[in-house]
């Protein structure tokens, strides 16, 4: 559901700009996929067997762990650091992935998953994964987006 993240993404950024100042959107974006990228890549790619598309990176253990190394290693970056974090907080929010996976390793071990075709993988991680309160949240981003550019691109055509 990685267009559900982007779509929510900009509706939350472009909804609080109008009332207070917001980091950058590529930031916070870029921090929103970044936990599908990174553990979907993994999953799809094959390269650990039976890799679930929620793992290590959609734990909450794990990113405040690379937030804190970051903050450290970059205080001259803090501010970008810290908008990169909100937007993973906001995926994750977002994903409400099951105790085991946002607080993993406390919790216990990842459901694996069985092999499968990459096209069944697909399916699985972008379809299946998903529970009905994600596609209100999907399409509610997708609405606003929408009307959002429609706006946007009539008051260009009057101008």
């Amino acid at each position: 559901m990685i267009f559900g993240h982007f779509t929510t993404t900009f509706m939350l950024h472009s909804l609080g700009e109008r009332v207070r100042k917001m980091p950058p959107f590529t930031l916070v974006l870029a921090g929103a996929l970044a936990p599908d990228v990174m553990d979907k890549g993994i999953a799809l790619s094959g390269l650990i067997e039976s890799y679930p598309g929620r793992a290590a990176f959609h734990s909450i253990v794990v990113e405040a762990a690379l937030f804190a190394a970051a903050w450290l290693l970059w205080p001259e970056r803090r501010a970008a650091i810290w908008a990169l974090f909100a937007g993973v907080i906001l995926h994750l929010v977002q994903d409400m992935p099951e105790l085991e996976v946002i607080l993993w390793p406390f919790m216990g071990p990842w459901e694996f998953v069985p092999h499968k075709s990459l096209w069944e993988k697909i399916v699985t991680l972008y379809i299946g994964k998903n529970p009905f309160h994600a596609w209100i949240g999907e399409m509610a981003g997708a609405a606003y987006c929408a009307g959002y550019f429609a706006v946007a691109m009539f008051r260009r055509a009057r101008a």
